[in-house]
């Protein structure tokens, strides 16, 4: 059985992981090359690219498991 990942937390989960980082949205905005309103897009629960997850994920030293919840 494959895994499904589920995006509903994704925001609130970037937010709290740039937060943690001590980062702004502008900080992770310019680290991932997107502009700070995208940043603030995805936090409020707009979902990003699977390219920007990845982004998103390396530039905040996580995995995307730890932004995804999963149940397989």
């Amino acid at each position: 059985m494959t895994s499904v990942a589920k995006w509903d937390s994704f925001g609130a989960k970037l937010r709290q992981f740039r937060e943690t980082a001590g980062l702004t949205q502008k900080d992770l905005g310019e680290a991932v090359g997107m502009a700070p309103q995208a940043v603030a897009r995805i936090e409020s629960g707009s979902n990003p690219s699977w390219e920007t997850a990845v982004k998103l994920a390396e530039a905040l030293e996580r995995s995307l498991d730890e932004f995804l919840d999963r149940e397989g």
